[in-house]
């Protein structure tokens, strides 16, 4: 009765401190860009709330106060909607934005959707709700987290057998989100990772028939591939390992030819595209040239010229991967030592993903290796949850609340963890990726009014994104950078050595978010203050636009 009366004593401690939370957030107003999306009263609140829900589920754990410790990384991603930023993500999620503008006006040419399910679900929810696009876009991703949530532990208990609180909270440090490239803003890639654990759930049910599991899996299955057909191809993979070699008695229900056949549908949908054409021909240069190697030396020397070691920057991101590695590697060995086949054929599920990761790193290719590794961190999350049960097992066999106490606490440590990890921030050596209306509504008068065959230049943010978002993506394609090199065409490093004058004429955007990045975070290490001065200074720069958080300049 007494841990009865502790649990709802802070199950309601840990609801208040969640309405304060989304009452702060909304009633914060946004003056400008800011450099991290953390207020400085947040990550306190959210420690203290990480604390009380964590009482709560110990002390009841088969209550419905377990499910309450997700809800502050959930306030996290949804923060950009409480907040009421005009929009989140200045790289791929511009891309997106514009193509759901093409697709509500019918305008988007079926060749150019690679990833139509998040933007048709976008388009759907901006239906149904009144929402903008820009809007139904972040919704979207919310959602796509609480299920992720909602899945991961069912999935655990499904496979492992392990208690469904210790899902509960492994899935609460959302392991997918790699503060390198995957983070929770529109994004086919990350949509589709924090789904897969709904498409899988039915292959572990044990109570429905071999027809209702083929059909719910070939259902979920291609709805994935319209999310991301690479990862949807290791989905199949994983699903695969585990039909052929047998891990319990519902994943044999699917027949090897289904998966054959998925695997059939994926590579017939790549290669309908020239897009992928592109990339796996890059892919194969990239392997051949050995970049790698020169890319990770480079982001090292970045490192320590910005005065932080890779020891250190290493412990800030991948702290909870330390702790969660860790657990899985127990989880591993303690299935071996009983001879838990069930749980080591699930783990072995894990080769695809890791194939993905080795496949794609030796390109070069930063985005989608750490996506996959995103998907392999999927097996990782329900290993942890068995490694804590074994944790626990070691501290309090005998005792029931010792043995929770010590199981939950391992888990919570690492979620704790990933909390400032989730949005990008100054922690992680990363700006908050904030789209001010002011710097959307500044590059739109640029394009409406600028010439067309004049080349633009960029600081950082990204000009051919910005007018895939405005236009759409299609007709972004013919756009003139000064540099002819892809997306990006950034003036050289420290301008106002006056190399300026010596580029070809153009357009030079800036905006208030490049200036912050530049010379508060990144301490002036590419453009500094001096140079930003240099363009009211000199006579060869001509400013042409300011609407406060952005700038056009013309260089002569």
């Amino acid at each position: 009765m007494r841990a009865r009366r502790v649990a709802i004593l802070f199950s309601i401690l840990t609801v208040w401190v969640v309405t304060a939370l989304v009452i702060g957030l909304k009633l914060s107003p946004i003056d400008g860009y800011k450099l991290s999306p953390y207020s400085f009263w947040l990550l306190p609140l959210l420690g203290f709330g990480l604390i009380a829900s964590s009482i709560a589920t110990i002390f009841a754990p088969k209550s419905p106060a377990r499910w309450l410790l997700p809800a502050f990384p959930l306030v996290i991603v949804a923060l950009p909607i409480l907040r009421g930023y005009f929009y989140f993500g200045e790289g791929d999620p511009l891309y997106h934005l514009g193509a759901v503008r093409q697709l509500v006006e019918g305008s988007l040419p079926a060749e150019a959707e690679f990833y139509p399910a998040l933007h048709y679900l976008a388009t759907i929810t901006l239906e149904v709700t009144g929402l903008e696009a820009r809007q139904s876009l972040l919704l979207v991703m919310v959602v796509a987290f609480a299920l992720w949530i909602l899945a991961v532990p069912l999935l655990a208990r499904a496979v492992t057998g392990t208690k469904l609180y210790l899902g509960v909270i492994a899935a609460a440090a959302l392991l997918p989100i790699t503060p390198i490239s995957t983070f929770p803003r529109p994004h086919p890639a990350t949509a589709a990772i924090f789904l897969t654990p709904v498409i899988l759930l039915p292959a572990f049910l044990p109570k429905i028939s071999r027809k209702q599991r083929s059909v719910v899996y070939v259902t979920l299955f291609l709805a994935a591939i319209l999310y991301h057909p690479f990862v949807a191809l290791v989905t199949v993979g994983m699903m695969f390992v585990w039909t052929n070699w047998g891990i319990g008695d519902s994943p044999s229900a699917l027949r090897p030819a289904l998966l054959v056949g998925s695997i059939i549908a994926v590579l017939a949908w790549l290669l309908h595209f020239s897009q992928f054409q592109g990339a796996l021909v890059s892919s194969i240069i990239g392997i051949l040239q050995g970049s790698v190697g020169a890319d990770t030396a480079s982001r090292v020397g970045s490192l320590q010229i910005l005065g932080l070691s890779l020891v250190e920057y290493v412990a800030r991101v991948g702290g909870k991967y330390l702790i969660f590695g860790t657990l899985s590697i127990i989880a591993v060995i303690a299935s071996l030592r009983r001879r838990n086949w069930k749980l080591v054929i699930f783990t072995l599920g894990s080769v695809p993903a890791i194939l993905g990761v080795i496949l794609f790193f030796s390109t070069g290719s930063i985005g989608l290796w750490t996506r996959i590794f995103g998907l392999f961190m999927l097996i990782g999350t329900i290993l942890a949850a068995v490694g804590a049960s074994e944790v626990g097992e070691l501290f309090g066999s005998e005792n029931s609340r010792i043995r929770h106490t010590v199981s939950a606490l391992v888990l919570v440590l690492a979620v704790g963890l990933a909390l400032p990890t989730i949005l990008p921030a100054p922690y992680t050596l990363q700006a908050n990726d904030q789209v001010m209306e002011s710097t959307y509504s500044g590059y739109h008068t640029s394009f409406e009014y600028g010439d067309d065959s004049t080349p633009w230049y960029e600081i950082r943010s990204p000009v051919r994104r910005y007018h895939s978002a405005i236009y759409g993506p299609d007709q972004t394609t013919g756009m003139e950078l000064a540099s002819g090199q892809g997306r990006y065409s950034r003036v050289p490093d420290h301008f106002n050595n006056r190399s300026l004058d010596e580029i070809e004429a153009g357009y030079l955007a800036t905006t208030s978010a490049d200036y912050e990045r530049d010379v508060n975070l990144f301490d002036g290490f590419r453009y500094n203050e001096t140079d930003f001065e240099y363009l009211s200074s000199s006579p060869c720069v001509n400013k042409l636009i300011d609407t406060g958080g952005f700038s056009l300049y013309r260089i002569c």
